[in-house]
């Protein structure tokens, strides 16, 4: 085992090497053996350091520092730059993510938190906003490849994240336009804020850019091809990708938009503005409802229209405590149903409203329902058998005799026991006979009861018979 050289500081004492940088980075501002000496007496006050010692442990100290420039970049930050003249994918992406100095990464990350939240927020789909985000990374610096190679400009290097904060701003001025970024304005002691829509910033950033790209000779060690190239990329990646997102947030952000501007209101206002903040909630709760509404009845439409009438159903059947809710919802479900055409989801929906219309004693409106239903199907039933002679009664009534004949007609056989058959049954000879004017089916019909009925139904039925042969 070779011995270490005493002199060799780095060796026999690994952990000073901190230390020992930081000597070799102040050393130019003090004398260098004096300086040495003193940081030596630093790390080991019982050894004393003859002016030779300090001279071969400096020079050892510097063949150190040669090997570890040797092969350590001078800047950290140049592996991570993209050279343009180089189509490599990796420095084009870690290029912005690498600034140049303290301030440089300071004020893009302040323009970058102003806008990137809420399009993260509209976007909703995390994989899909760093996609975008990657995506105007690459054509940021393609763009600036492509533009040097083509005019045969000098290929220096580029690095931060200002493309991808102006394709940020770009994406909000497609996604938001009408949203107010809230700026400051300042002159000597006068400090103002207002509020700039930001289809209007956007186009005040890009096209300032735009501009001294066009017409300016020196661009001041601003990379303004990335700035226009991701200003740019974000608006049309929003065009192209996200146009459906656009439109199901338009109206929410609208609603916000507008309940900020109430709330903005100084002073008295606010008093005034209190109902309108509530009267846009309720806006906002019903447009939500409406989009709901909307994809419920887009579904069921698609159900219907494709035969697929169990699973119609069971939608109709799965929301009908929350559709209820309201009679002129389930009454407007009902109509739109029966435009689709005959079906036998339209039956079901003419029966759960009949319900409803029963419950709040709006028997005109039932019969008009159960008259569309047996136009699909003259066997139709309802859902409660204790509302047929109602409901037949009141059709009576109303001069609707044929409604009410095929109401009761066969009632045995489509109700079974869990209807009153005797009270149906004489019913149903009464509307032939004295209504309908058939008085021969009426007769039949009272052969077909005579030899089954017993008791009272029997009794009735003669007295009933004995009025028609009088």
């Amino acid at each position: 085992m070779v011995d270490k050289d005493p002199y060799d500081l780095l060796a026999t004492a690994p952990d000073l090497c901190a230390k020992w940088l930081k000597f070799f980075n102040e050393r130019a501002e003090h004398d260098g053996y004096e300086y040495l000496h003193k940081v030596l007496r630093q790390v080991n006050r019982d050894k004393y350091y003859s002016r030779q010692d300090l001279q071969k442990i400096d020079q050892i100290l510097a063949q150190h520092l040669t090997a570890f420039r040797a092969t350590a970049p001078s800047s950290l930050d140049a592996t991570l730059m993209h050279f343009p003249d180089e189509f490599n994918p990796i420095p084009m992406l870690t290029s912005s993510l690498a600034h140049g100095s303290w301030s440089h990464l300071l004020f893009n990350l302040l323009f970058f938190l102003a806008f990137a939240p809420a399009i993260e927020i509209i976007i909703d789909n995390k994989l899909k906003y760093l996609s975008i985000l990657v995506a105007i990374s690459f054509v940021t610096s393609i763009s600036y490849s492509l533009v040097t190679l083509i005019h045969g400009d000098d290929p220096l290097p580029t690095l931060g994240l200002s493309g991808v904060v102006m394709g940020v701003i770009g994406l909000s001025a497609y996604l938001m336009p009408r949203a107010r970024i809230r700026v400051f304005f300042w002159l000597f002691l006068l400090i103002k804020t207002f509020y700039i829509p930001a289809w209007v910033l956007a186009l005040w950033y890009i096209g300032w850019d735009t501009f001294d790209m066009l017409f300016s000779d020196d661009y001041g060690g601003v990379n303004l091809i990335s700035h226009v190239s991701g200003g740019i990329s974000g608006y049309l990646m929003g065009y192209f990708w996200l146009k459906e997102r656009r439109d199901e947030v338009r109206d929410e952000l609208a609603d916000e938009i507008e309940y900020m501007r109430a709330s903005r209101r100084p002073g008295l206002f606010n008093t005034a503005y209190s109902g309108g903040r509530r009267e846009l909630q309720n806006r906002q709760q019903l447009k939500q409802f409406k989009k709901e509404q909307s994809e419920y009845m887009s579904r069921l439409h698609r159900l219907v229209r494709g035969n697929q009438d169990s699973e119609a159903i069971m939608l109709v059947l799965g929301d009908y405590e929350i559709q209820s809710a309201s009679i002129e919802i389930y009454e407007e479900l009902f109509q739109s149903v029966s435009q689709w055409g005959a079906s036998y989801t339209q039956l079901c929906t003419g029966r759960l409203l009949i319900n409803l219309l029963v419950e709040r004693r709006k028997y005109i409106d039932a019969l008009k329902v159960i008259e569309q239903c047996q136009q699909v199907s003259k066997a139709f039933v309802l859902a409660n058998p204790l509302h047929v002679l109602l409901l037949a009664n009141m059709a009576r009534e109303n001069r609707q005799y044929q409604l009410a004949w095929r109401m009761v007609h066969n009632a045995e056989q489509r109700y079974e026991q869990y209807i009153n058959i005797q009270q149906c049954a004489l019913l149903e000879i009464e509307l032939l006979w004295q209504d309908l004017g058939n008085q021969q089916q009426a007769r039949q019909r009272m052969k077909q009861l005579l030899p089954l009925a017993e008791g009272e139904f029997r009794t009735n039925l003669l007295k009933l018979a004995k009025l028609m042969t009088s």
